[in-house]
């Protein structure tokens, strides 16, 4: 659209138009369609990046799962020995400290149950840091 005045000499008139324009592309050189065809890749591209990125949380999930089993279990076998450390430990201190075979086992008691002890822990905090999602 145009408007304004316009003058000649002394003479001023005012002046208006219209004008519309139209484009419409009869061929456009295979642009579109090659957009389009890029646009689908790229869109094909992040689909698979992201299904394999759901498959490696999958399998890192499934991974942990099989750990946490495995510590668990370790759990229990070290919750055994401590048991059964502390049952030797218990027969061995009714006995007589002058025997020097006697201390030699009751010493040899203590110490596996102190590592049997020191297995449970560390097993306990593995489980813990699994569950965490740590390891």
């Amino acid at each position: 659209a145009d408007l304004g005045v316009e003058g000649q000499k002394d003479r001023f008139f005012p002046l208006y138009g219209v004008g519309v324009n139209l484009m419409i592309p009869l061929w456009d050189g295979g642009a579109t369609s090659s957009a389009e065809a890029a646009a689908r890749a790229e869109a094909d591209e992040l689909a698979a990046q992201a299904a394999a990125e759901r498959a490696r949380a999958d399998h890192i999930l499934r991974q942990r799962d099989i750990q946490t089993a495995r510590a668990t279990r370790l759990v229990d076998l070290a919750r055994e020995a401590v048991s059964l450390t502390e049952r030797r430990l218990q027969q061995h201190s009714g006995e007589s400290a002058l025997d020097p075979a006697e201390e030699t086992a009751r010493l040899g008691a203590q110490s596996d149950h102190t590592r049997a002890r020191a297995d449970l822990l560390r097993a306990q905090a593995t489980v813990a840091q699994l569950r965490l999602g740590l390891m």
